[in-house]
């Protein structure tokens, strides 16, 4: 037998060693009949097509369904037709979408890097929404709506994730929406997210839950003022002024059921952040996000709940205000375009916590004609000055990276199927995939430095390398690399270096 994609063997002998598969045969339950090849089956084969690079559902007859060598590595005879394979995508459920949480939820509990980092210190999780754009014209793709996509207004989906880069390199999942969502709206469930993933940061909901009481009290005196209003209509005697005074009571009492609904939301999160942390470890969390998460209700939100946080001012408008205030002097040279200045910690407008505050002047093709941003961050100017707190913003372009890795590595924006639940499910199986091809590489070149490398060229490169079966005499295979492959002579350096071998992968002549 022989494989294109030879590292499918090792990846797929380590899908078994943290017990991969068997949660997917043990908790994916998706209802639909099996002929040669069983539904779950069938989503492993989703899953393999990922990070061996298939950049649509097609590909699969021409790159997996001859390699029987990778099939037999990941518990299966041989790959199911391309036509099969999709059509289980189209049997995803809510429930199917559950089942596969936990199974992230499992394997990222017991692999995750990030888990271990020291809870003393800061984990600085970045915070993304990205566009997922669909043919404006298609009305096949359920719940698509219009929405700002990237650089301009487009038709699609978004997908909002929380990554922690660096050393870590994983993504803790993501949540799914049509494309009109807007990413201020999304931070209280991507909270809840980080803090399911990897604990709670060292504070209690007693801030927060302060929101809760003036919100029903203001929508009891908007209720009674409605009352009121709607009495003096009964008694009215002019049919103008009547209609007038049921005018005002409508609103009032519009009014009075969003408070109603903002207060059932806030004790709904109240509850939701409350079970997670009776139980869950705590650490320290530093959210990272650009403008998007920079609204004073989020900068609100991320104070009363207890998280440090970086974040990019939403308005340039307030960065404009607060320059006018800033003597030349207090200007600090970041590099040739841009400069910064130290505000301190003051309290912004509209926000009733006090923050530090940066503000960023950046030139403009015009002379003496800048651009204004403002960086808003608990992150005290003794262990970050204004130059190194700028510095630090922008590393958050691992994010962006990971984003970019996603749509064109393991193709996530190419979706494989048209119904809302199969493209949840198969984003969320591309999330995974991230975190496994994350995982694999440190253990597959351990000790070398090619644990080290990156998605990309673990996809595009080390997956290319072909392999061939050689059977002995004994009952143990061989499986057999060509020797000049960097990549599989940093698999041989690393499976020697380990104590224990479980299958042998020596060169071929």
């Amino acid at each position: 037998d022989f494989s294109i994609t030879g590292f499918l063997v090792p990846t797929g002998h380590y899908a078994q060693k943290i017990g991969l598969i068997d949660l997917f045969k043990q908790r994916l339950k998706i209802k639909m009949k099996t002929i040669h090849h069983t539904p779950v089956e069938k989503i492993i084969e989703l899953f393999v097509s990922m990070i061996s690079g298939c950049p649509d559902i097609k590909t699969v007859n021409n790159r997996l369904v001859p390699d029987k060598l990778a099939a037999t590595a990941w518990c299966q005879k041989q790959f199911a037709d391309q036509s099969q394979a999709s059509l289980v995508l189209h049997r995803i459920t809510p429930e199917n979408l559950l089942q596969l949480e936990e199974i992230f939820q499992t394997l990222f509990h017991e692999q995750s890097l990030a888990r271990r980092h020291p809870r003393n210190k800061w984990l600085v999780v970045d915070v993304d929404m990205t566009g997922l754009p669909v043919s404006p014209s298609s009305r096949t793709y359920e719940r698509a709506t219009f929405g700002f996509m990237q650089k301009e207004k487009g038709k699609g989906y978004k997908l909002t994730c929380p990554y922690t880069g660096g050393e870590f390199g994983e993504v803790f999942g993501g949540l799914f929406d049509p494309g009109s969502a807007h990413c201020a709206t999304k931070l209280t469930d991507l909270l809840l997210l980080i803090e399911k993933r990897v604990g709670s940061p060292p504070s209690s909901l007693a801030k927060y839950r302060t929101r809760i009481q003036p919100l029903l009290t203001q929508a009891k005196i908007l209720e009674d003022r409605a009352r009121r209003r709607k009495e003096e209509a009964s008694r009215a005697r002019k049919h103008e002024r009547r209609r007038t005074l049921e005018r005002r009571s409508t609103r009032l009492h519009v009014r009075a059921e969003i408070l109603r609904e903002e207060e059932s939301r806030a004790l709904k999160t109240s509850q939701s952040f409350d079970t997670l942390r009776h139980h869950n470890s705590r650490r320290g969390i530093l959210i990272r996000g650009d403008a998007g998460f920079g609204s004073f209700e989020d900068i609100m939100l991320l104070s009363e709940l207890g998280y440090d946080f970086l974040l990019k001012g939403y308005s340039p408008r307030t960065a404009r205000v607060l320059a006018k205030e800033v003597a030349e002097s207090q200007w600090v040279r970041f590099n040739p375009i841009l400069c910064v200045a130290e505000l301190g910690t003051i309290k912004l407008s509209g926000c009733p916590y006090p923050v530090r505050v940066v503000l960023g002047r950046t030139k403009t093709s015009k002379s003496q004609v800048f651009q204004y941003f403002h960086l808003v961050t608990t992150i005290p100017e003794r262990v970050k000055d204004a130059v190194e707190l700028v510095k630090f913003y922008n590393a958050r372009q691992t994010i962006e990276a990971f984003i970019k890795t996603g749509k064109n590595v393991l193709h996530l924006k190419h979706f494989r199927v048209r119904n809302f639940y199969g493209i949840q499910f198969t984003l969320t199986l591309g999330l995974l995939a991230h975190n496994f091809m994350n995982w694999a590489r440190r253990e597959i070149f351990a000790g070398t430095p090619l644990a080290r490398m990156g998605i990309r060229e673990f996809v595009e490169q080390a997956m290319r390398v072909p392999a061939r079966l050689k059977p002995l005499e004994i009952d143990m295979p061989v499986t057999l690399f060509p020797e000049t492959s960097v990549y599989a002579q940093a698999l041989v350096r690393a499976t020697k270096k380990k104590s224990s071998i479980q299958i042998l992968f020596p060169f071929s002549n």
